[in-house]
């Protein structure tokens, strides 16, 4: 099933082309991948904006998620 993983940070990141996953437990795996790659390319400022991170696993045809990783650091 192809599921695509959003990220919102304030603003929105909408994977358009989705990957090909097989099970929850690798769009799990998926979703903190992403996440782990997106952070490491930020620095201190551009993620410490006051707004809560989201990344978003969606689903195949309906589009409605099926997992997410969140993260609310406040000042």
């Amino acid at each position: 099933m192809r599921y695509f993983i959003h990220v919102r940070d304030g603003k929105e990141l909408l994977d358009e082309e989705g990957v090909e996953l097989s099970n929850m437990q690798a769009v799990k795996d998926e979703a903190l991948k992403v996440t782990v790659d997106l952070l490491g390319g930020l620095n201190a400022s551009e993620f410490w904006n006051n707004e809560p991170w989201e990344t978003l696993g969606y689903g195949p045809a309906e589009r409605r998620w099926q997992h997410a990783t969140y993260f609310d650091v406040r000042r």
